[in-house]
């Protein structure tokens, strides 16, 4: 009896989770009517939401695809488990409908950028085991890439800051921001879905020819006290030319507030960022 109450409690806890992941599971909320591109080339597009089902087309990468509804199937690919979606798209001057595994998709990219000539894709690449001393862990890595006229120019896979798809998840495209030696500005902003917890950015820089990892800023938010981190580029407000500012403050809203405020200056050079100066202040 005590067995079966254990298997029942960790069944109920196991269901919970699994429903809050698929609650805020970025490839959970794809709608009809969204516009989605093509992560990867040459995606088989099926008949139906099964790959054992007859393919219609095999799709290039970053092909544009409408969402027409969400299926309850889900396959595991690469340690994803992930939904079908059917969609609809134009190919050979056709307008054709059929089903695809959401984990192919691009994920939201906003473009800040003067220069709109360059496509930017961002999605889910894998989740591999790792083995520790006492547990193994999963590790779920992303891939980023960028295209000009369907051309891949350079791609980027690199380890997720979380672990977890419950994050919300976008890539915003940027200018330089006045610094020299770069092209475009790209963060992964990842935000836990309750009001407090970890969020954060994955930094990378685009150089015209390679994506180049930068910076992990996380921030913690645990009322009433925080910690958070800020990249000051040249042309914001408070910018140094030719540097970049990382400023992070930690404190409680609570009583007698004492804030500690550190602000690091550095330098792009040799394709990292290379410690100039460091500062301190504590402030009431």
């Amino acid at each position: 009896m005590m067995r079966q109450f254990i298997f029942f409690c960790l069944l109920l806890i196991y269901t919970t989770l699994r429903a809050q992941d698929d609650f805020y599971n970025p490839y959970f909320d794809f709608g009809p009517g969204d516009e989605l591109m093509l992560l990867y080339d040459k995606v088989k597009v099926y008949e139906k939401a099964n790959t054992s089902s007859k393919v219609i087309d095999k799709l290039p990468m970053g092909k544009s695809v409408v969402v027409k509804s969400n299926t309850i199937d889900r396959s595991i690919i690469n340690g994803l488990e992930l939904p079908w979606i059917e969609v609809s798209y134009e190919h050979d001057g056709k307008e054709k409908v059929g089903f695809l595994w959401s984990g192919f998709l691009s994920l939201p990219v906003e473009n800040y950028a003067i220069d709109k000539s360059l496509t930017f894709l961002f999605g889910v690449s894998k989740i591999v085991s790792v083995k520790q001393k006492k547990n193994t862990e999963l590790v779920l890595y992303m891939n980023c890439k960028v295209l000009s006229q369907g051309k891949l120019l350079a791609k980027k896979e690199f380890k997720s800051i979380y672990n977890g798809l419950s994050y919300y998840r976008n890539l915003n495209v940027y200018d330089n921001k006045g610094l020299n030696g770069i092209k475009n500005i790209l963060n992964f902003d990842f935000r836990n879905v309750y009001y407090s917890g970890e969020y954060g950015s994955q930094v990378f820089f685009w150089d015209g020819k390679k994506i180049h990892a930068v910076k992990n800023i996380k921030n913690l938010s645990d009322p009433p006290c925080y910690y958070t981190e800020e990249l000051i580029y040249p042309n914001d407000e408070g910018g140094l030319k030719d540097h970049i500012l990382i400023r992070a403050d930690n404190g409680c809203n609570e009583g007698e507030q004492q804030i500690q405020s550190k602000t690091g200056q550095y330098i792009w050079k040799k394709r990292k960022l290379n410690l100039q100066m460091e500062s301190k202040i504590n402030y009431h």
